[in-house]
């Protein structure tokens, strides 16, 4: 068994799993006596019975990952390495301790404005930094990156003038393509969640003539709040997220075939690149430029396609022009 030493420690939301885990015997009570109605038809209580076990599946999915433990830091002084956790034990991000390099206190600010927010910052060796605590309080952030400093057994960068680290800015034009498809976070429960209320709501809103209110209110209600997550869950599982830098500003969409929406601008003469893990929905990178951030990403874990891996050094895809171009890889894709 490893050796490990922990830096920040797990997390599990064992109140929330309880609640989740009762609402779910709830809606499978309710629709063992809603089948129970020998008023119901044959195919009713079929499509009752179905709609109410994908809806306390869910419920019961989403309770096991709240009991889960997910997030942390901890390394490992045996296999040499550090290790993020994400939306599981499983899921955990691990690099090469020689490749960890700092824990910085940086400020948050874009362009001139002044810093409002300070975070604890773990820089790694060609990739974007990951964010382990914020705070608009600079004194409690040192303190914390302190802490984890010593714990970690990393250097400490307390940046004492309050200056932003300096940024290099994109040497060329270029242009990454990312999908994080499978295995992206909640993507299982967002699907029966979608499916399970867009059924309610369809089936609500055929029997409009018998309960008007609950038909005309209620029904459209959760069947668009259905359609909705399955877009989510659809949009997350087979489209690409395309960001664009001309040399001026970077541009950031989504494009499923030949269909492009969502499109966002911002200007970028020295960008910087930050990496969020915020464990049960998995991760996302920012980018912040002077007029605004782009979020890239989001719900990436260490078993979608676009890995954490992947995510965290997509910034190199910007490093320069000498680089050499890079094969393509299974969850991203970069031209120049």
């Amino acid at each position: 068994m490893s050796n490990h030493r922990v830096v920040l420690p797990r997390t599990r939301s064992v109140v929330a799993a309880v609640g989740a885990t009762m609402a779910a015997a709830g809606v499978v009570a309710l629709t063992v006596g809603l089948i129970g109605d020998s008023a119901l038809p044959t195919d009713a209580q079929l499509l009752t019975g179905g709609v109410g076990l994908a809806f306390s599946a869910a419920l019961l999915m989403i309770g096991f990952r709240l009991v889960s433990a997910r997030g942390g830091l901890v390394v490992d002084l045996d296999g040499g390495r550090m290790g993020m956790g994400v939306t599981s034990e499983r899921d955990t991000w691990w690099v090469p301790l020689p490749e960890v390099r700092e824990i910085g206190v940086v400020p948050l600010a874009r362009g001139e404005e002044p810093i409002e927010r300070w975070t604890a910052a773990l820089r790694l060796a060609g990739r974007a930094e990951v964010v382990l605590a914020e705070s608009d309080d600079r004194s409690t952030i040192v303190l914390l990156a302190r802490q984890l400093a010593e714990r970690a057994g990393v250097p400490l960068d307390e940046d004492p003038d309050g200056e932003a680290p300096p940024v290099t800015a994109p040497a060329a034009p270029g242009v990454v393509e990312i999908a994080v498809r499978r295995r992206a976070a909640l993507q299982g429960a967002l699907a029966f969640f979608g499916a399970s209320l867009l059924v309610v709501g369809a089936a609500m809103f055929a029997s409009v003539d018998r309960e008007p209110v609950f038909g005309f209110l209620f029904g459209p209600l959760m069947g668009l709040l259905g359609l909705a997550l399955l877009l989510i869950t659809v949009v997350k599982r087979f489209a690409v997220e395309e960001l664009r830098y001309d040399g001026q500003r970077f541009c950031h969409r989504f494009r499923l075939g030949k269909l492009r929406w969502a499109g966002r601008e911002i200007t970028a003469s020295r960008p910087t690149w930050r990496l969020f893990i915020h464990g049960l929905r998995g991760a996302h990178l920012e980018l912040v430029g002077d007029d605004g951030t782009l979020v890239v990403a989001s719900g990436a874990t260490t078993r979608s396609r676009a890995s954490l891996e992947e995510i965290a050094r997509l910034p190199t895809r910007f490093a320069g022009a000498a680089e050499p171009a890079r094969p393509a890889m299974d969850g991203a894709r970069a031209t120049r």
